[in-house]
């Protein structure tokens, strides 16, 4: 199913993150990216949805400080259902 919906798997996965990294000062790039699944018409605004969602996400557990979410389409180096991910990059931490 395509959707932007966070699994409780991803919501425990990315509470794991806050708890390593912190809620202060907290600087990151949340890169979403859809599997290729025949048409692309959505591709870019479902990876879009993806990482606003879990952007979104991180700031109702207290994450503050910029926050870049970016969607990126299908990535064509990673095949299958690998390929539908939200990657998150810490620039920095305060």
């Amino acid at each position: 199913m395509m959707s932007a919906e966070l699994t409780s798997t991803a919501k425990s996965d990315l509470r794991s993150v806050v708890d390593d990294i912190g809620t202060s000062g907290v600087r990151s790039v949340v890169l979403g990216y859809v599997q290729r699944a025949g048409g692309s018409w959505n591709d870019k605004s479902l990876s879009t949805s993806r990482s606003r969602a879990v952007a979104a996400y991180l700031r109702t557990l207290g994450v503050q400080g910029s926050m870049a979410a970016q969607g990126k389409g299908v990535d064509p180096a990673t095949p299958g259902p690998y390929g539908r991910r939200v990657d998150i990059t810490i620039i920095a931490t305060g």
